[in-house]
């Protein structure tokens, strides 16, 4: 979950429209709600596409 909290200074501080903010935004609850659920293999997917889309 630390690393969860250090991608964060990887994201942008604005997005290039709203749809795209929503995105990341829904992949952030996705991580954190599975996360805390221990649905692993769930948390680890969303982690996945947040650290590809920062890349």
């Amino acid at each position: 979950m630390e690393e969860a909290a250090e991608l964060e200074s990887y994201l942008p501080l604005s997005y290039k429209s709203p749809k795209e903010q929503e995105y990341i935004a829904f992949l952030r609850d996705a991580f954190e709600s599975n996360y805390q659920n221990e649905k692993y293999q769930f948390a680890f997917l969303a982690y996945h596409m947040l650290t590809m889309w920062c890349i």
